[in-house]
């Protein structure tokens, strides 16, 4: 059971077993300096997270169709999948597909390296989460809430800070569209690709790229109007800072 407690420049999450994703019913954000989370085989810790911003959609607008990229320089990614329903969900790793009967409230979690992607497909909408695992070179962990291929847009404003050593977007488009898109009015081309990999969505073949910028505004969009996901993520010594461009909800999503 978890409690939330808040004040005004702190959330506190009091926990009485290991923290665990809950499904909430209705949107939440949370904007703190510090996050204290409390639990029975630990001591009081407090975490310093400026200004963190995460927002878990209604259980009514979740997805059933997502596409999880890399985070790159880390030990790996950990995706959880969370199901307000019993559902039966597919993820495909590379060639490998994995199918796993959750019932209602059930997770479950697995792993994917900085060279691979996953598909996951439900027959229900479920919550999908990425972490990116620590590292000794470049940071601590942070969760992302991956955004579903339904509540792609066609073009992000986004701010990344500008004194991180590395800052990366993960894109996640139509093949077909790749001519297309620009970064800052540039060509995708001028820009150094750390990750290009492709993948099989419900007969649609997209392109899974991580580019390195640096800090401060980026603007993305297809000049074509066509949609794609953008996660944003970045390190420095001893911390790391990962987020989704949107989380937006299927009914109000950018046709």
């Amino acid at each position: 059971m978890a409690m939330l407690k808040k004040t005004d420049k702190t959330v506190y999450i009091v926990v009485e077993r290991d923290f665990e994703l809950n499904i909430f019913a209705k949107a939440l954000t949370f904007i703190s300096n510090y996050i204290e989370v409390k639990t029975q085989m630990t001591n009081t810790k407090t975490i310093d997270v400026p200004q963190l911003v995460e927002q878990i959609p209604p259980v009514d607008r979740l997805d059933n169709v997502y596409i999880a990229p890399p985070n790159i320089n880390r030990y790996g990614t950990i995706l959880k999948v969370v199901s307000p329903f019993k559902s039966k969900v597919t993820y495909a790793v590379g060639n490998t597909k994995t199918i796993v009967n959750l019932a209602p409230q059930g997770y479950f979690e697995f792993s994917i390296t900085e060279n691979q992607v996953a598909v996951i497909e439900s027959e229900r909408p479920v919550l999908l989460t990425s972490v990116g695992t620590g590292s000794d070179t470049s940071g601590d962990p942070y969760m992302i809430t991956i955004s579903g291929v339904t509540q792609y847009l066609n073009k992000y404003t986004v701010i990344t800070p500008s004194n991180f050593t590395s800052n990366y977007v993960a894109l996640m488009i139509d093949e077909s569209s790749l001519p297309h898109l620009t970064i800052n009015e540039r060509d995708l081309i001028e820009y150094a690709r750390t990750f290009h990999g492709p993948v099989t969505v419900r007969k649609v073949r997209y392109i899974v790229l991580v580019v390195q910028l640096s800090g401060g505004a980026i603007n993305v969009k297809t000049t074509n109007n066509a949609v794609f996901g953008l996660l944003v993520y970045g390190h420095r010594k001893n911390d790391g800072y990962g987020f989704a461009a949107n989380v937006v909800l299927p009914d109000v999503c950018v046709p």
